[in-house]
């Protein structure tokens, strides 16, 4: 309809013109007046001709064809205690906005989707949760400091006695989820999931068909929480569901808002540890058509090539021998192959690129996704902002150019699916 009205307008205002050539033809030949004579005179054939091709050559390049309005996706992929990767991709991003525009912006009011998996998940939830302000209650820089400050406390093992009799770890989880859950607590308190500040995706895994849920891979929706409570969980409850990797820790059992779905739950990356392409179809589900653009920014947890020849060399061994890396490599895997796909659907060069995916390599470092040591994080800290700084600074530059830019056609800097 509106492409029609700027067509309508475009014939409207080229009949006025000839009408207007028409009437100064005419007062050419009958008006006596000398001063009108001069000017209608002016007015030749040529310049009105000009003057009609002008016109509707500037109508086509700006009302028949405005701007698209864009659409920002943040997809952030599991991997343990290596969220802090992303978690300084985001901190060094506000930066650059602040730096830019001049506005402390947090992660959660510059994106229209914040979709993760597991660790991702939990930081998605973080840095959509809207505080008293009614803007996002975190920063990015605030969300690193969960991972180093209670990284250990997430990974709280049993008691001397558990250990033994699960022979450590293999025949029960690893680690206990109280530490888990107190840490969530002190960080989610009883927010919702409905109360996100903007759409946040969170994958997950329901074991069992519980009442009113069936078997199967499980995505959280804040807009769909929003609109329904039986779709609506306690943000804790959920970042606790993504993050119980098998092995790891027990499964989540909760409940939504209104009691009328019970899951029983383990870690999103069980089918989708690199949420990129949920986050994009859901974008599209939402702002479909020709009218939008869709910019994604995709962060890894790091991967380790030495972790691969670790496996290869210990093919012939058991679940001893190779059980370490085995989760990492498999999550690498699935994660690899979607960014594969996202590759191939978007430009990748120059100012066309609409697809920045951001993965580490990590040689150095333990990439097990519960090595919460300081030593390790101080490890990955410094892989991080090296890479940063030396393979992602164009990356880094060019996603928070786009982040300043204005968007009128957004409610407070977020744009409202239709």
């Amino acid at each position: 309809m509106k492409r029609i009205l700027l067509k309508m307008k475009n014939k409207s205002l080229i009949f006025f013109l000839l009408i207007l050539g028409s009437f100064s033809l005419i007062s050419h030949k009958f008006c006596t007046a000398s001063p009108l004579k001069i000017f209608m005179r002016e007015m030749s054939e040529r310049s009105l001709i000009s003057s009609l091709y002008n016109t509707k050559r500037y109508l086509s390049s700006t009302d028949l064809n405005p701007p698209k309005k864009v659409v920002r996706i943040l997809s952030i992929d599991g991997g343990g205690i290596r969220g802090i990767l992303p978690a300084l991709v985001l901190c060094k991003l506000e930066s650059e906005i602040e730096r830019k525009s001049g506005q402390k912006k947090r992660i959660g009011e510059v994106f229209d989707i914040i979709a993760g998996t597991s660790t991702g998940g939990i930081m998605a939830l973080g840095l959509s949760m809207k505080g008293n302000d009614h803007r996002p209650c975190y920063s990015a820089f605030e969300i690193k400091n969960l991972y180093e400050k209670n990284g250990q406390r997430i990974f709280e093992g049993f008691g001397f006695v558990r250990k033994v009799s699960t022979i450590y770890g293999l025949l029960a989880p690893k680690y206990s989820t109280e530490g888990f859950k107190r840490v969530l607590k002190s960080y989610f308190e009883d927010t919702r999931l409905s109360q996100a500040c903007t759409t946040t995706l969170v994958t997950s895994h329901n074991l069992e068909p519980g009442r009113n849920a069936r078997h199967g891979d499980i995505l959280f929706n804040s807009r769909e929480a929003y609109q329904n409570q039986s779709n609506d969980y306690l943000m804790r409850h959920v970042a606790r569901a993504t993050g119980s990797a098998p092995t790891y820790f027990e499964s989540a059992k909760i409940k939504s808002i209104d009691s009328v779905r019970t899951l029983n739950l383990i870690d999103g990356g069980i089918f989708c540890n690199n949420p990129t392409k949920i986050a994009l179809k859901t974008a599209r589900r939402y702002w479909p058509g020709t009218d939008y653009d869709y910019v994604i920014v995709s962060l890894g947890t790091g991967y380790s090539d030495e972790a691969v020849i670790d496996y290869y060399n210990s093919r012939a061994g058991g679940i001893l021998s190779w059980g370490k890396t085995f989760p990492s490599l498999m999550l690498q895997n699935a994660s690899a192959q979607v960014d594969d796909n996202m590759s191939h659907l978007y430009p990748q060069t120059g100012k066309e690129r609409r697809y920045f995916r951001i993965q580490f390599i990590l040689p150095k470092c333990n990439i097990a996704l519960d090595n919460a040591s300081s030593s390790n994080i101080r490890k990955l800290e410094i892989q991080g902002n090296s890479q940063l700084s030396d393979r992602y600074s164009s990356y880094v530059d060019r996603i928070s150019d786009i982040l300043v830019q204005e968007r009128p056609y957004a409610s407070n800097g977020i744009l409202i699916p239709n």
